[in-house]
């Protein structure tokens, strides 16, 4: 069993353990039965005593600890220290400073001996609060928040209901997801600088480029190339036959468990022929001469490529002129 709450004295402290001493936030493991303290830690801010609302807690499928709480001078008079001023952040942290008026999100991991993430989140102007716990966490780490916003600069996503509140305080909802993980990748067309394709003649030489958000395990699956765990970016790959492949990337949070994201692509690999008689116009390379003067096709028809007048190729003939 886990315990959250607060103290005004001072409050014991497992050896190894993550701590801020001096803060008036406990954490506890007890045994099932009550009957033995396993672990215990103080978070906070260093000999700030109790500063936070504490508003959310729970321990993750993976036994890390989330909380939520929020600290704002609008508890001045209720005997807190409330300020958000001093406490931890991490290096990754969605926003790294604070007016002393915000929310602020926690994760403690390996039996409470690490600071795996802690960040500020609130109004720009400051001034959010809540009245109440209504707020909880999802088994994977996920936090869905109330908040009672009044001052303005929450900040929101794109197609949300309502992005920015009125004149008066209103209630706001987030969802902040530790650790947030995303997964997507492009096809490198190699022979051609590097740019981003979905498509390619024969021989198409390609490198998949890993852009995921979060995530420390990576299983790609090419087909006809294979399965690959643990590479972040794989190899280089040719392709020497015509068809579509299906290229899949399925990134995994080890620490959260269950948590994963999947992009797939299909990738197509053609072969164009041109069959009918067809118009070239070329610019000439003084230095380089045809082998990579740019070439203008004249209204030729070529269905694969679905291509109209004047795109740039490199022109090389049967002789490699």
């Amino acid at each position: 069993m886990y315990i959250l709450g607060e103290s005004a004295g001072s409050y014991s402290v497992s050896t190894g353990v993550y701590s801020n001493s001096g803060s008036g936030h406990f954490i506890q493991k007890m045994s099932n039965d009550l009957a033995t303290l396993s672990l215990s830690t103080v978070i906070g801010v260093v000999n700030g005593g109790i500063d936070l609302s504490l508003t959310a807690f729970l321990v993750t499928e993976c036994g890390d600890i989330s909380l939520a709480g929020w600290a704002s001078s609008t508890n001045s008079g209720l005997a807190y220290n409330s300020s958000s001023a001093g406490l931890p952040v991490t290096a990754d942290a969605f926003r790294g400073t604070t007016s002393g008026d915000d929310f602020y999100l926690m994760v403690l991991g390996n039996n409470m001996e690490e600071l795996i993430y802690a960040s500020f989140f609130g109004e720009s102007n400051g001034g959010a609060h809540v009245d109440g716990g209504i707020s909880r966490f999802h088994k994977d780490g996920t936090v869905y928040h109330s908040i009672c916003a009044c001052a303005g600069g929450l900040p929101s996503t794109a197609g949300v209901y309502a992005p920015t509140s009125g004149a008066q305080c209103n209630n706001a909802v987030f969802k902040f997801a530790i650790p947030s993980i995303k997964a997507n990748f492009e096809i490198l067309d190699v022979s051609n600088g590097n740019s981003v394709i979905t498509k390619s003649c024969t021989p198409a030489v390609i490198q998949l480029n890993n852009s995921s958000e979060g995530g420390e395990t990576f299983t790609w699956h090419i087909e006809t190339k294979g399965t690959f765990v643990g590479e972040k970016n794989p190899t280089i790959y040719t392709f020497n036959d015509v068809g579509t492949y299906d290229i899949t990337l399925t990134v995994t949070d080890d620490r959260s468990c269950t948590t994963q994201s999947v992009h797939r692509t299909v990738f197509e690999v053609i072969d164009v022929n041109v069959s009918t008689d067809v118009t070239f116009c070329f610019e000439f390379d003084e230095e380089e001469g045809f082998r990579t003067g740019k070439t203008h096709f004249i209204n030729p028809t070529i269905p694969d490529f679905n291509i109209t007048a004047n795109y740039d190729y490199v022109w090389l003939d049967s002789e490699g002129l």
